[in-house]
């Protein structure tokens, strides 16, 4: 039972955070509100780091009046990243996926999409962070530091959104309540057998069809 509730209020908490830097955020609790809490959380994100990415543009004028050219590509990287994750966030299209049909969705699986959903709205200010080192390092003697680090920043952003979208399409792990049962069987049909449970030949088949006969029992 402590378990429990240690995990309802970790859920609560990490969901008052969200909705705590994010107007309108109602959570996924509710079947109803899921997608339309998805688009509100995503366009958040996406208009938040919208303007670091004309912080990043801003930067690299900063650099060629400065004449470090030979970090300007440098920063095209980190602006590419940013453009990339922007443009994933806002497109992100999850199909006819068991999480937004649930009935229910299991605690575990909810603080997951909640932490890899702060993770992208903390990470925004960062990342803003970072590129205003990039700024003030500028015309400076170590301006390559704080340009690394901020490739780095961005490079993060796609593998956390894609770490969150497999948490949303894992219906068959998430899905709970009535329905449950159909949902997750098509999963299990398609799942493909482990490499040494299959067999290396044709010949080995029929040895192992042999083995099952001998040991059947006879009627």
């Amino acid at each position: 039972m402590a378990d429990l509730y240690d995990q309802v209020n970790a859920d609560q908490d990490i969901f008052r955070r969200l909705a705590g830097k994010i107007p309108g955020f109602s959570g996924y609790v509710e079947r109803e509100n899921r997608r339309a809490a998805d688009k509100i959380l995503r366009e958040s994100i996406a208009d938040s780091y919208e303007q670091i990415w004309k912080q990043v543009t801003n930067v690299q004028k900063d650099l060629a009046n400065n004449g470090a050219f030979d970090l300007i590509d440098d920063m095209e990287e980190a602006a590419t990243k940013l453009r990339t994750f922007i443009d994933k966030v806002r497109t992100a299209s999850y199909g006819n996926t068991g999480f937004f049909d649930a009935i229910k969705i299991k605690s575990p699986e909810l603080q997951r999409l909640y932490e890899f959903d702060l993770a992208l709205v903390s990470r925004a200010d960062e990342i803003s962070t970072a590129v205003e080192a990039v700024r003030a390092a500028v015309g400076g003697d170590d301006l390559a530091t704080p340009v690394w680090a901020l490739i780095d920043l961005s490079r993060d952003l796609v593998a956390t959104f894609e770490g969150r979208r497999a948490v949303i399409t894992e219906e068959a792990s998430i899905a709970t309540g009535e329905g449950d049962e159909t949902a997750a069987a098509p999963a299990a049909e398609t799942e493909a057998p482990a490499a040494d449970d299959a067999p290396a030949s044709v010949g080995s088949l029929m040895d192992a069809e042999a083995d099952a006969d001998d040991s059947a029992p006879a009627e």
